[in-house]
């Protein structure tokens, strides 16, 4: 009997350490790289840490001996800053992906860390957004063609390059584009998404920061996409969302995006809006059973990520909105 606990906890050990090890390296969270590093050789706890404009972030992963590849959330021992939200994490290694998934208590997916370099996770900050971004446009007032590419735009056919801008590796969601005689080029420009396409207004940055203010008319210019056939949001089944790429989509936009990868694959919508919006697009075409649907896994991740950046969306208009009642009624209330 004794020789048979030794034997399992050898075993258990063994198994922990073989955790710990596909843990080693950088994991991205589309904000932070963290390294992973073992904090012991007993109880095998993974401390997650990360270095920030000079201040140190970290937390730790506890692995769960009865369930493999789960690990629970907890502080990290240096009382650090802890930005990754979740209570529990699964690992998980399909497809040629690897990556971290974080859960809160009601089991809502509130994160996902890729396992990456921290030499490549600004390259993959800047393809994110660029691949949000590219696609025909028509430019609403004056019917100007505008085609985003890779790092480059046409422009009624001359061809603009431009940059995205960063700060600390983060993006800013503006780009820079060269000095050219075509009205939109030369200068920073913020692009914002819509449901229809693009909005786009130049920006200052007057601090050096990554801060920048909307100049001129500060409600910008409408950039329409011309080609609906690929679909507004074909972006969210090709590429691994993280939430704070999402930050600039309001909920409504969330809600076409999720429901988007679905319809990619003939899902049949019971809703009258989404039925109707995704009817008129030529590229859907409705299974006659939704069991036949089935998302890829990069796509399972991202309905996770933005459902629930859709919930924090809805909350945050809702507070945005009493606040706007509020005031309205103080307003009336200096009048009488």
């Amino acid at each position: 009997m004794k020789r048979l606990s030794i034997l399992f906890i050898c075993c258990l050990c063994a198994f922990c350490g073989a955790q710990a090890q596909s843990l080693k390296g950088s994991w991205y969270n589309g904000w932070l790289c963290y390294d992973a590093s073992v904090m012991d050789n007993v109880n095998r706890d993974i401390l997650m840490s990360a270095m920030a404009e000079g201040e140190v972030h970290e937390f730790v992963l506890i692995p769960l001996a009865d369930k493999p590849g789960n690990y629970l959330v907890s502080e990290g021992p240096n009382d650090y800053a802890m930005d990754q939200e979740g209570t529990w994490v699964k690992h998980v290694q399909q497809n040629g992906w690897d990556v971290l998934c974080f859960y809160d208590d009601d089991n809502n997916q509130v994160g996902v860390m890729e396992k990456t370099t921290q030499q490549d996770a600004e390259r993959l900050n800047v393809a994110g957004f660029i691949n949000q971004i590219m696609g025909d446009y028509t430019l609403e007032k004056s019917g100007t063609k505008v085609k985003i590419q890779w790092e480059q735009m046409d422009i009624n056919g001359v061809t603009v390059p431009y940059k995205v801008v960063t700060f600390n590796g983060q993006i800013t969601t503006c780009i820079e584009l060269e000095k050219n005689s075509t009205r939109l080029a030369g200068g920073t420009y913020e692009v914002r998404p819509t449901l229809k396409g693009l909005n786009i207004c130049p920006v200052a940055f007057p601090d050096g920061g990554g801060w920048y203010k909307r100049l001129g008319d500060e409600k910008g210019q409408n950039l329409t996409e011309s080609n609906p056939g690929l679909g507004r949001f074909n972006f969210a089944s090709t590429i691994l969302l993280k939430k704070d790429a999402l930050r600039n989509y309001d909920s409504k936009m969330l809600r076409y995006m999720r429901n988007e990868i679905l319809a990619r694959h003939g899902y049949r919508f019971q809703s009258k809006d989404l039925n109707d919006y995704f009817s008129n697009q030529p590229w859907y075409h409705s299974v006659e059973d939704n069991e036949e649907v089935h998302p890829t896994f990069i796509e399972e991740l991202n309905i996770a990520t933005i459902k629930y950046a859709e919930l924090e969306a809805n909350e945050a208009e809702t507070v945005t909105r009493e606040d706007r009642e509020v005031m309205e009624a103080e307003r009336k209330l200096r009048n009488q």
